[in-house]
């Protein structure tokens, strides 16, 4: 892993730095505005209730515990609005550094199958470390085929469409 992330910083250190040093472009850093994000979220909603017949699935984000990076998971399903699919998010849960990533892995699998989900889908960047801990606590878990910018710029324009439509809904209403 540290010589892949070597050679990414050596070809273009630009993106290594958006792909494995956790730093967004500057063009798009500035595009998702915190503004954007607070309207995308209903106030007052820690979790939401799991619904009979709803198929959820999980993204995680697997940290070591040591540095600066957050070890988090996002649990979801699709919903119809309207004419179109949307993500909803029904809990997000991190775990803020130091801790034991096999003690986070295995609190979090229980979770996971609290909430009927038996595979995660996660980044490629923490090596073999999240196939390994997950599978021992009974969770497959799958490699995303983007990488973190494209994971990025998919939900940027996502949360725009769901924002443009719900200001343009929102205006009619007046």
């Amino acid at each position: 892993m540290a010589a892949l992330a070597n050679r990414a910083y050596q070809t273009d250190p630009e993106k290594a730095e958006a792909e494995y040093g956790g730093q967004f472009r500057e063009p798009l850093a500035g595009y998702l505005t915190r503004e954007l994000v607070e309207r995308c979220v209903e106030r007052g909603i820690i979790e939401r209730a799991m619904l009979p017949g709803v198929q959820y699935v999980a993204f995680v984000d697997c940290a070591s515990g040591t540095g600066t990076d957050s070890f988090a998971c996002c649990i979801g399903h699709e919903a119809r609005d309207s004419d179109r699919d949307v993500c909803v998010v029904d809990l997000l849960i991190a775990q803020k550094p130091p801790f034991d990533p096999y003690v986070c892995t295995a609190a979090l699998a229980e979770h996971l199958k609290r909430w009927g989900i038996s595979a995660v889908m996660g980044d490629n960047c923490a090596g073999g470390f999240p196939v390994s801990a997950f599978a021992k606590n009974g969770i497959a878990y799958q490699a995303c085929p983007l990488s973190a910018s494209e994971l990025y710029l998919h939900s940027l324009t996502r949360m725009d469409e769901w924002y443009r439509r719900h200001a343009r809904q929102s205006q009619s209403h007046r």
